[in-house]
Protein backbone atom coordinates (compact mmCIF):
# COMPACT_ATOMS: atom_id res chain seq x y z
CA UNK A 1 0.00 0.00 0.00
CA UNK A 2 1.31 3.42 -0.96
CA UNK A 3 1.78 5.99 1.78
CA UNK A 4 1.57 8.92 -0.61
CA UNK A 5 -1.43 11.09 -1.41
CA UNK A 6 -4.53 9.83 0.33
CA UNK A 7 -2.80 7.97 3.14
CA UNK A 8 -4.91 7.91 6.28
CA UNK A 9 -3.44 7.81 9.74
CA UNK A 10 -6.04 5.23 10.68
CA UNK A 11 -4.12 2.73 8.55
CA UNK A 12 -0.89 3.64 10.36
CA UNK A 13 -2.67 3.03 13.64
CA UNK A 14 -3.83 -0.39 12.45
CA UNK A 15 -0.37 -1.31 11.20
CA UNK A 16 1.23 -0.51 14.56
CA UNK A 17 -1.55 -2.37 16.34
CA UNK A 18 -1.11 -5.47 14.16
CA UNK A 19 2.64 -5.47 14.81
CA UNK A 20 1.96 -5.21 18.54
CA UNK A 21 -0.40 -8.19 18.36
CA UNK A 22 2.29 -10.18 16.55
CA UNK A 23 4.91 -9.45 19.21
CA UNK A 24 2.35 -10.21 21.91
CA UNK A 25 1.73 -13.59 20.27
CA UNK A 26 5.50 -14.27 20.15
CA UNK A 27 5.83 -13.36 23.84
CA UNK A 28 3.06 -15.82 24.71
CA UNK A 29 4.69 -18.58 22.66
CA UNK A 30 8.04 -17.97 24.28
CA UNK A 31 6.52 -17.97 27.74
CA UNK A 32 5.01 -21.42 27.13
CA UNK A 33 8.28 -22.68 25.65
CA UNK A 34 10.50 -21.38 28.43
CA UNK A 35 8.29 -22.42 31.34
CA UNK A 36 7.63 -25.94 30.08
CA UNK A 37 11.11 -26.72 28.74
CA UNK A 38 13.17 -26.07 31.87
CA UNK A 39 12.92 -27.80 35.24
CA UNK A 40 12.43 -24.53 37.11
CA UNK A 41 9.12 -24.08 35.35
CA UNK A 42 6.14 -26.43 35.18
CA UNK A 43 7.77 -29.63 36.38
CA UNK A 44 4.57 -31.68 36.60
CA UNK A 45 3.59 -30.86 33.03
CA UNK A 46 6.97 -32.01 31.72
CA UNK A 47 7.00 -35.20 33.80
CA UNK A 48 3.39 -36.27 33.29
CA UNK A 49 3.02 -35.28 29.61
CA UNK A 50 6.47 -35.99 28.14
CA UNK A 51 5.22 -37.31 24.82
CA UNK A 52 2.89 -34.39 24.24
CA UNK A 53 5.51 -31.78 24.93
CA UNK A 54 8.15 -33.68 22.97
CA UNK A 55 5.97 -32.90 19.96
CA UNK A 56 4.72 -29.47 21.03
CA UNK A 57 7.91 -27.75 22.19
CA UNK A 58 9.82 -27.97 18.87
CA UNK A 59 6.68 -26.83 17.07
CA UNK A 60 6.34 -23.82 19.38
CA UNK A 61 10.00 -22.90 18.92
CA UNK A 62 9.70 -23.17 15.12
CA UNK A 63 6.71 -20.82 15.23
CA UNK A 64 8.67 -18.32 17.33
CA UNK A 65 11.50 -18.37 14.78
CA UNK A 66 9.13 -17.94 11.82
CA UNK A 67 7.08 -15.13 13.35
CA UNK A 68 10.06 -13.20 14.71
CA UNK A 69 12.12 -13.50 11.52
CA UNK A 70 9.18 -12.12 9.53
CA UNK A 71 9.14 -9.04 11.78
CA UNK A 72 12.88 -8.28 11.82
CA UNK A 73 14.40 -9.88 8.74
CA UNK A 74 12.73 -10.43 5.36
CA UNK A 75 10.19 -7.86 4.24
CA UNK A 76 8.55 -6.81 0.99
CA UNK A 77 6.70 -3.55 0.31
CA UNK A 78 3.38 -4.99 1.45
CA UNK A 79 4.62 -7.22 4.29
CA UNK A 80 3.67 -6.57 7.89
CA UNK A 81 7.05 -6.19 9.60
CA UNK A 82 8.91 -3.83 11.90
CA UNK A 83 11.63 -3.32 9.28
CA UNK A 84 9.07 -2.40 6.65
CA UNK A 85 7.36 0.00 9.04
CA UNK A 86 10.66 1.76 9.82
CA UNK A 87 11.57 1.94 6.14
CA UNK A 88 8.27 3.54 5.21
CA UNK A 89 8.61 6.01 8.05
CA UNK A 90 11.97 7.22 6.75
CA UNK A 91 11.07 7.26 3.03
CA UNK A 92 7.64 8.87 3.03
CA UNK A 93 8.55 12.03 4.88
CA UNK A 94 5.75 14.31 3.70
CA UNK A 95 2.86 11.88 3.50
CA UNK A 96 3.71 9.84 6.55
CA UNK A 97 4.62 12.52 9.10
CA UNK A 98 1.60 14.71 9.44
CA UNK A 99 -0.62 15.60 12.33
CA UNK A 100 -4.05 14.11 11.76
CA UNK A 101 -6.65 12.27 13.75
CA UNK A 102 -7.63 8.66 14.24
CA UNK A 103 -10.45 6.92 16.04
CA UNK A 104 -9.28 4.78 18.94
CA UNK A 105 -11.40 1.98 20.39
CA UNK A 106 -12.20 2.81 24.02
CA UNK A 107 -14.38 -0.27 24.35
CA UNK A 108 -16.50 -2.43 22.08
CA UNK A 109 -19.23 0.21 21.79
CA UNK A 110 -17.32 3.47 21.80
CA UNK A 111 -14.50 5.16 19.89
CA UNK A 112 -12.50 8.22 20.81
CA UNK A 113 -11.21 10.78 18.33
CA UNK A 114 -7.51 11.45 18.88
CA UNK A 115 -5.06 13.77 17.13
CA UNK A 116 -1.65 12.26 16.56
CA UNK A 117 1.68 13.65 15.43
CA UNK A 118 3.96 11.03 13.88
CA UNK A 119 6.94 13.38 14.22
CA UNK A 120 6.71 12.69 17.96
CA UNK A 121 7.90 9.10 17.48
CA UNK A 122 11.14 9.92 15.62
CA UNK A 123 13.37 9.10 18.61
CA UNK A 124 11.40 5.92 19.31
CA UNK A 125 11.79 4.84 15.69
CA UNK A 126 15.54 5.49 15.88
CA UNK A 127 15.83 3.40 19.06
CA UNK A 128 13.86 0.58 17.47
CA UNK A 129 16.11 0.62 14.42
CA UNK A 130 19.23 0.55 16.61
CA UNK A 131 17.84 -2.43 18.51
CA UNK A 132 17.37 -4.46 15.32
CA UNK A 133 20.80 -3.50 13.94
CA UNK A 134 22.56 -4.28 17.22
CA UNK A 135 21.06 -7.79 17.19
CA UNK A 136 22.26 -8.75 13.73
CA UNK A 137 23.66 -12.02 15.15
CA UNK A 138 20.23 -13.10 16.35
CA UNK A 139 18.65 -12.00 13.06
CA UNK A 140 21.17 -14.13 11.16
CA UNK A 141 20.44 -17.08 13.44
CA UNK A 142 16.69 -16.73 12.88
CA UNK A 143 17.07 -16.42 9.10
CA UNK A 144 19.39 -19.41 8.70
CA UNK A 145 17.43 -21.65 11.05
CA UNK A 146 14.19 -20.70 9.30
CA UNK A 147 15.56 -21.28 5.78
CA UNK A 148 17.61 -24.41 6.43
CA UNK A 149 15.79 -26.29 9.14
CA UNK A 150 12.17 -25.09 9.17
CA UNK A 151 10.84 -23.57 5.95
CA UNK A 152 12.91 -25.64 3.51
CA UNK A 153 14.02 -28.43 5.85
CA UNK A 154 17.45 -28.81 4.28
CA UNK A 155 18.42 -32.49 4.71
CA UNK A 156 22.16 -31.71 4.65
CA UNK A 157 21.72 -29.48 7.69
CA UNK A 158 19.48 -31.94 9.50
CA UNK A 159 22.03 -34.73 9.21
CA UNK A 160 24.72 -32.64 10.92
CA UNK A 161 25.20 -32.93 14.65
CA UNK A 162 24.17 -29.70 16.39
CA UNK A 163 23.26 -28.27 12.99
CA UNK A 164 21.87 -25.04 14.49
CA UNK A 165 25.30 -23.90 15.62
CA UNK A 166 27.59 -25.60 13.09
CA UNK A 167 25.89 -23.92 10.15
CA UNK A 168 25.83 -20.52 11.83
CA UNK A 169 29.16 -20.73 13.64
CA UNK A 170 27.63 -18.76 16.54
CA UNK A 171 25.75 -19.37 19.75
CA UNK A 172 22.41 -17.85 20.75
CA UNK A 173 21.26 -18.28 24.32
CA UNK A 174 17.66 -18.49 25.40
CA UNK A 175 18.26 -15.38 27.50
CA UNK A 176 19.48 -13.45 24.44
CA UNK A 177 16.41 -14.44 22.45
CA UNK A 178 14.02 -13.61 25.28
CA UNK A 179 15.68 -10.22 25.85
CA UNK A 180 15.38 -9.41 22.14
CA UNK A 181 11.68 -10.23 22.13
CA UNK A 182 11.09 -8.13 25.25
CA UNK A 183 13.09 -5.19 23.86
CA UNK A 184 11.10 -5.18 20.62
CA UNK A 185 7.85 -5.31 22.56
CA UNK A 186 8.91 -2.45 24.84
CA UNK A 187 10.13 -0.22 21.99
CA UNK A 188 7.02 -0.79 19.87
CA UNK A 189 4.89 -0.14 22.93
CA UNK A 190 6.71 3.18 23.38
CA UNK A 191 5.72 4.15 19.85
CA UNK A 192 2.16 3.00 20.43
CA UNK A 193 1.78 4.88 23.72
CA UNK A 194 3.44 8.06 22.37
CA UNK A 195 1.01 8.25 19.47
CA UNK A 196 -2.17 7.05 21.11
CA UNK A 197 -1.65 7.99 24.77
CA UNK A 198 -2.30 4.47 26.00
CA UNK A 199 -0.16 1.40 26.74
CA UNK A 200 -0.66 -1.83 24.84
CA UNK A 201 -1.33 -4.17 27.76
CA UNK A 202 0.28 -7.60 27.98
CA UNK A 203 -2.30 -9.79 29.69
CA UNK A 204 -0.92 -13.30 29.99
CA UNK A 205 -3.96 -15.47 30.67
CA UNK A 206 -1.95 -18.49 29.57
CA UNK A 207 0.05 -18.40 32.80
CA UNK A 208 -3.00 -19.04 34.98
CA UNK A 209 -4.09 -21.88 32.68
CA UNK A 210 -0.66 -23.53 32.85
CA UNK A 211 -0.64 -23.04 36.63
CA UNK A 212 -3.93 -24.90 36.83
CA UNK A 213 -2.73 -27.73 34.57
CA UNK A 214 0.53 -28.06 36.49
CA UNK A 215 -1.40 -28.19 39.78
CA UNK A 216 -3.78 -30.91 38.57
CA UNK A 217 -0.93 -33.02 37.19
CA UNK A 218 0.80 -33.26 40.55
CA UNK A 219 -1.77 -35.92 41.47
CA UNK A 220 -2.18 -39.33 39.89
CA UNK A 221 -5.35 -40.14 38.00
CA UNK A 222 -7.03 -41.87 40.92
CA UNK A 223 -6.36 -38.98 43.29
CA UNK A 224 -7.53 -36.45 40.72
CA UNK A 225 -10.75 -38.38 40.19
CA UNK A 226 -11.30 -38.51 43.96
CA UNK A 227 -10.78 -34.75 44.33
CA UNK A 228 -13.21 -33.99 41.51
CA UNK A 229 -15.86 -36.28 42.99
CA UNK A 230 -15.45 -34.68 46.42
CA UNK A 231 -15.81 -31.20 44.94
CA UNK A 232 -18.87 -32.30 43.00
CA UNK A 233 -20.39 -33.76 46.16
CA UNK A 234 -19.84 -30.50 48.06
CA UNK A 235 -21.49 -28.50 45.26
CA UNK A 236 -24.50 -30.87 45.17
CA UNK A 237 -24.92 -30.63 48.97
CA UNK A 238 -24.87 -26.85 48.81
CA UNK A 239 -27.73 -26.95 46.33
Amino acid sequence: MSYKGKTSKYYIHKEIELIMHKIFYIKQLYFIYRKTKFTDGYVNICEKLPGTFYVLLPTIFDRIVLELSCLVDDHGPDDLSICNFIEKYHKNTNAFKEKRYVYINVNSNKKRRLYIDTNSIKDDIDNLEKCIKSNVKINKYLRTLRNKAIAHNDWKINFKKNYKYQELKLHISYDDLEQYINDLYKLMNNIYSTLFKIQFAFLNDIESELDYLNFILQYDRYTTKTIIEEKRSVINNEK
